[in-house]
């Protein structure tokens, strides 16, 4: 099914702000291996480039890490566990704004 993306915000940041809220739901848990880009931009719709644009954002802000054998994987929980918190403080307080 592919995602929701509006036209207010370029599609690869809303990709890469689509992956951080996966990691604390539990999609994407920390230490695990994510999907391929192509696996992923078939799965958003979206052309593989415009994929790997976000996944280096991802990778750039510290949240993947590219391992040649292994692919992406999500860091760690505890180099993620201040990350983690300060986002769902930033989404709780701007979500709660009426």
């Amino acid at each position: 099914m592919p995602w929701n993306f509006t036209a207010d915000t370029p599609i690869y940041l809303q990709i890469a702000e689509i992956i951080r809220l996966r990691i604390p739901r539990g999609e994407y848990p920390p230490g695990t291996r994510i999907p391929s880009v192509r696996e992923l931009s078939q799965e958003a719709a979206v052309n593989p480039n415009t994929m790997q644009r976000a996944l280096a954002l991802l990778k750039e802000e510290g949240l993947l890490v590219t391992r040649r054998t292994t692919g992406r994987t999500v860091r760690n929980i505890r180099i993620l566990s201040g990350w983690l918190v300060a986002h769902w403080q930033k989404n709780i307080s701007i979500s709660s704004q009426p």
